[in-house]
């Protein structure tokens, strides 16, 4: 008898400790906390062998008492939480799996309800590739794009494994790698070029970002003495603006080197300007980009000759008719739906025309696409709603203001009848709608379970089409709150209009408050894209990681309280590592928090002024502005940053530079000047002034060889100084390796040589 009263005993315990308590209400916000009691807590450090962070695994939790699991997925810092209900309690296992779903760590726990608890775990295997490395390579003459080029990146992975990667960029310049960590950052480099002189970058490995957007620009080495004045009108009446000029072609001289460029339009006068060597060329001008209604592609031939060039070309543009595009379903119009038309080419009397393009219908469902009244008598067309698609395979096209009907039926895996729907998302604090809100929609169909996920347009709402049928749970959330609406029947016949207010108090179990501030660098500058670590200085195991937005601006929920806020990495902006922390205080009541301000380990300095012309004292505009910034380690000088910017047309320029400094301004056809600058004592803001002369037009050719003291050829470059106007900087040609061409007029002139 005592036994059975003993035992129950101990079921009454236990029940009473496994019950939920009835000022908790229960919260449904994804699989991972599902019946979450905000008592109980399961924190997991997951790391490679090697200490890595392992980001993007699922770690599961299963309970031995017939909970169930629950999972959620570990941060950039290998980091997450798992909330079990009450039901969890005892023995258990946890997993770690990768993306490919394969188990990488297998660990028992223990689990003590309504305790919080944290495990550290490793992983097996390797550390996968997942440091994304992209930019694009670019003329730092011209700022063109440059493909073709081959960017290579190396350096030893955790493993102490060496790494060598290779991709070639893209037409549009760009490059993209998936490398391994690197504890010792990456070596990038650009190779093969042989127009450019050579270029790399050394990046550290910032810990807890995965993602580097790099600009390589490459300084070209031939000769620059040709400026070409191109305009382009509508059969020689009218001007016609162009969205890029691609020039591409041989140099003159003895090395024949291939000359590539894509230059975008610099005013809207229909005028392009572009400095380039002697050479045989072929010209593109194009008219729109893709996703544009109208694209046009045609080439001429130019043979540069020296000096300047200034010619007009009359294109002689089609004559374009319209097509009316009308998307519908069975219950009306469909706005915002995609409409695509495949590239089909053809001849013009100017060489190749071109046409493509993707565009979104308006509110009425209906879009205008523009196409040649003569040469392109079919086209293909498509058009998507969601996940229905259609496409209509060379329509007619009578050559007039044609009317084309596009209907979209039932999605394949949709076997039901559609509603249209507008689910609005109202901030409480401002009463505004809220873009960008997520929503997520679950809903019964003839017993059958289904989830829709949208998000909500610029005006704060949701339009468009939710399949009918019985929904349980409408929820919202965004950054500021969540909210949700249950038990809501959509038929076609009435459709659903529905709003959903947020409430700021449900997206933190800790009932934070709204709070945001600026990241600023040292010229108060926002910096977007900023990974902040704010730790609570009275519990330093709550620790809350996010990232500033496009404004350089962070939102988020805190509860009130002492923080931390720690960053660290490399502004994009002028390539340099930087690290910040502060104490904050988060009141009562939230609101704007004192700005986090990131200083540079190297500050920049602000260096402007103005370029004239000698003789008549006017500016120059468009004026190319260099400045080359080094810091001096032992006995060495190396390079810091560099900046590269133009004249406006006052003659007027602002740019920046650190440490030692060196900047040169050059105009062609004039002379180049230098100016050497101390920032280190600087104020904060460094004013110069250049005055340019122009070169004499009596000029002479000198060739010459660069040899050491023994006579052996070496390479390198020449450098003349004008005795009387030392101030003028003339740079020798490198025709070989130790060869060199100069161009001189009539003077004296003092030389020295640059080894490389």
């Amino acid at each position: 008898m005592d036994r059975i009263l003993s035992s129950f005993m101990i079921i009454a315990i236990m029940s009473f400790l496994i019950s939920p308590s009835p000022h908790h209400s229960q919260m449904s916000h994804d699989n991972s906390t599902r019946d979450m009691n905000p008592m109980t807590c399961i924190s997991v450090n997951l790391t490679f062998m090697n200490g890595t962070p392992a980001s993007g695994f699922t770690v599961e939790l299963d309970a031995l008492t017939g909970g169930g699991s629950v999972s959620n997925i570990t941060d950039n810092a290998g980091r997450t939480a798992l909330y079990p209900g009450p039901s969890f309690f005892g023995p258990g296992t946890i997993y770690a799996m990768d993306n490919s779903s394969t188990r990488r760590c297998r660990q028992e726990v223990y689990i003590l309800p309504f305790h919080s608890q944290e495990f550290d775990f490793n992983v097996s295997g390797p550390s996968p590739l997942n440091i994304s490395i992209s930019g694009i390579v670019s003329d730092r003459k011209w700022d063109g794009i440059i493909s073709g080029a081959r960017v290579e990146v190396s350096g030893i992975d955790t493993f102490g494994n060496p790494f060598n990667l290779t991709d070639i960029t893209t037409i549009d310049g760009a490059f993209h790698f998936d490398a391994p960590y690197a504890d010792g950052g990456y070596h990038i480099e650009v190779l093969d070029m042989p127009s450019f002189h050579g270029t790399y970058l050394d990046i550290p490995l910032i810990p807890g970002r995965n993602d580097y957007s790099l600009e390589l620009k490459l300084q070209p080495i031939i000769p620059e003495d040709s400026t070409i004045l191109l305009r382009f009108t509508n059969n020689g009446s009218g001007t016609i603006d162009g969205d890029m000029l691609h020039i591409s072609g041989t140099t003159s001289d003895m090395n024949h080197l291939p000359f590539d460029r894509s230059i975008p339009c610099q005013n809207e006068t229909g005028w392009w300007k572009a400095e380039v060597p002697d050479g045989e060329y072929g010209i593109t001008w194009y008219s729109g980009e893709p996703g544009e209604n109208l694209t046009i592609d045609m080439s001429f031939q130019l043979v540069m000759n020296g000096s300047s060039i200034v010619k007009e070309f009359p294109l002689k543009l089609p004559e374009l008719g319209n097509i009316e595009v009308s998307v519908r379903d069975v219950s009306g119009p469909i706005g915002n739906s995609s409409v695509t038309w495949p590239r089909r080419e053809f001849l013009t009397d100017n060489g190749l025309l071109g046409m493509e393009g993707r565009a979104a219908t308006d509110p009425s469902g209906v879009l205008t696409i523009s196409y040649p009244l003569h040469g392109i008598t079919t086209f293909s067309i498509e058009a998507e709603d969601h996940d229905r698609k259609v496409v209509l395979l060379d329509p007619t096209h009578s050559g007039k203001m044609d009317r084309l009907e596009v209907f979209l039926g039932i999605s394949q895996n949709v076997s039901h009848d559609m509603v249209r729907a507008n689910i609005t998302v109202i901030d409480p604090g401002t009463g505004y709608a809220i873009p960008g809100a997520s929503l997520e929609l679950e809903g019964l169909y003839e017993g059958e379970r289904f989830t829709r996920h949208f998000t909500t347009d610029s005006s704060g709402a949701f339009r468009g089409e939710i399949p009918a049928g019985h929904y349980i749970n409408i929820s919202a959330e965004h950054n500021i709150g969540f909210g949700k609406v249950s038990d809501m029947n959509a038929y076609p016949e009435t459709g659903v209009n529905l709003t959903i207010t947020l409430d700021r108090e449900r997206l933190h179990p800790a009932r934070g408050v709204h709070s945001s501030f600026n990241v600023l660098d040292d010229h108060g500058t926002p910096v977007h894209d900023v990974i902040v670590e704010i730790s609570d200085d009275d519990a330093a195991s709550r620790t809350f990681r996010t990232m500033s937005n496009k404004q350089g601006r962070v939102d988020l929920m805190l509860p009130p309280g002492r923080y931390c806020r720690r960053t660290s990495g490399i502004i994009d902006f002028f390539r340099q590592p930087f690290s910040s922390e502060d104490h904050i205080i988060v009141p009562d009541d939230g609101g704007e928090l004192p700005d986090l301000l990131i200083i540079p380990n190297v500050p920049r300095i602000t260096v402007e002024g103005h370029v004239m012309d000698e003789d008549t004292g006017e500016p120059i505009p468009w004026a190319e502005v260099m400045i080359v910034s080094t810091q001096t380690m032992g006995t060495e000088k190396k390079p810091l940053m560099n900046f590269s910017t133009h004249t406006d047309g006052t003659g007027f320029f602002r740019t920046y530079g650190c440490s030692d400094a060196s900047i040169e301004v050059s105009v062609p056809g004039r002379f180049k000047e230098r100016m050497t600058l101390d920032l280190k004592s600087s104020d904060g803001t460094e004013n110069v002034f250049f005055r340019l002369e122009t070169v004499p037009e009596r000029t002479l050719w000198f060739n010459g060889t660069i040899v050491d003291q023994d006579g052996t050829p070496i390479r390198g470059e020449m450098m003349v100084h004008d005795i009387d106007h030392p101030w003028h900087i003339l740079e020798s040609v490198a025709v070989s390796e130790s060869e060199f061409s100069l161009l001189l007029y009539p003077g004296t002139f003092s030389n020295s040589k640059d080894p490389n």
